[in-house]
């Protein structure tokens, strides 16, 4: 027999979890599981007595499937992506930054990815990214066995989440950097112990730059972070973002061999690169510097 600490934390979760979904999903789902009817009340109430009128079989068997634990293993298990996946989900760009945030922040998480693609990062937004046709849940699971790099925004009821708290989960599991940005709660639990950046009132992009020079300290992501802005430099579509892109090049004080390879094709076959006068100023001093300190003579 379960004891009462397991079924008040069943319950909890399987509450928080079937609050995601709508009315008639949450009734299927308890019927389903052989969960008995209970009297009035608002749904949060009906639900929780439903739950508690439960054998511990039933609501073991429902944690489960809501956690999608296995019963030999104990853990949970990720939906594995395929290379279309990879690239359906993610934007061209690196390093893969997962988004974690609560639905109510969906427009400041779109605005954070958005500046984060200035220094040439790829990021995915469940609320932006998934496309209406495809399984949620699947698609959110493949995006995060494919991630590099988790970004919590902790606004309020960020820690209340079943979902923010799965997702941070499973950056810990698989041993993935995670970054928290303090926007009115402070990190708690295993990610306790790190250092927030400070959200308050700051803008997206100010957030973004300090994102940013968080991840270049991280020696897992400085070499991301690098690829991440020859990309962005490769796929300048205008002078602007050429101007953009070579100012952020302009930071690295070198470059591997194969990046500066591209680095060098693409000014050569982007008309946006080689056309535009503020870029061709500064190329060539930029290049003569990557050359240096690769040891090139040429």
């Amino acid at each position: 027999m379960a004891g009462p600490e397991n079924r008040i934390g069943w319950i909890r979760t399987i509450s928080q979890c079937l609050s995601e979904r709508s009315w008639t999903d949450e009734g299927m789902v308890l019927g389903e599981f052989g969960i008995p009817e209970a009297g009035g009340g608002d749904r949060e109430e009906i639900r929780i007595a439903r739950l508690r009128g439960a054998t511990d079989g039933a609501l073991e068997s429902l944690w489960r499937f809501v956690t999608d634990v296995s019963p030999s293993s104990e853990r949970s298990s990720l939906a594995a992506p395929s290379r279309e996946d990879v690239a359906r989900l993610w934007p061209a760009g690196s390093p893969r930054v997962f988004l974690s945030h609560k639905a109510e922040s969906k427009v400041q998480a779109k605005g954070l990815k958005d500046e984060l693609a200035k220094f040439g990062a790829a990021s995915f937004v469940a609320h932006d990214d998934i496309e209406p046709t495809k399984a949620w849940q699947t698609e959110i699971e493949r995006a995060l066995a494919s991630m590099d790099v988790l970004l919590a925004l902790l606004t309020p009821g960020f820690q209340n989440s079943w979902w923010t708290n799965q997702e941070l989960g499973v950056a810990l599991g698989r041993n993935i950097p995670v970054i928290c940005i303090r926007i009115s709660e402070d990190p708690r639990g295993f990610v306790g112990s790190l250092q927030a950046i400070s959200g308050g009132n700051r803008s997206e992009a100010e957030m973004a730059q300090e994102v940013v020079r968080v991840m270049s300290g991280d020696t897992s992501l400085a070499s991301a972070l690098t690829l991440g802005l020859v990309i962005q430099w490769e796929s300048s579509q205008s002078f602007l973002q050429g101007i953009r892109a070579i100012s952020q090049l302009e930071t690295c004080r070198s470059l591997p061999a194969d990046l500066l390879a591209r680095v060098e094709r693409a000014y050569k076959t982007n008309d946006q690169l080689h056309g535009s006068g503020a870029v061709g100023n500064r190329y060539p001093a930029f290049i003569a510097k990557m050359k240096a300190a690769a040891g090139r003579t040429d």
